[in-house]
């Protein structure tokens, strides 16, 4: 039935999740230094 579907929103909201880990650790290195 719906397996592929709800992987697929189960993916993507992992990836979302990763995603905005990633980019608030690479600001928190960034700004890091200046403060």
């Amino acid at each position: 039935c719906c397996s592929i579907e709800s992987s697929f929103i189960i993916w993507s909201s992992i990836t979302h999740f990763w995603s905005i880990i990633f980019s608030h650790t690479i600001i928190w290195i960034i700004s890091r230094p200046l403060l």
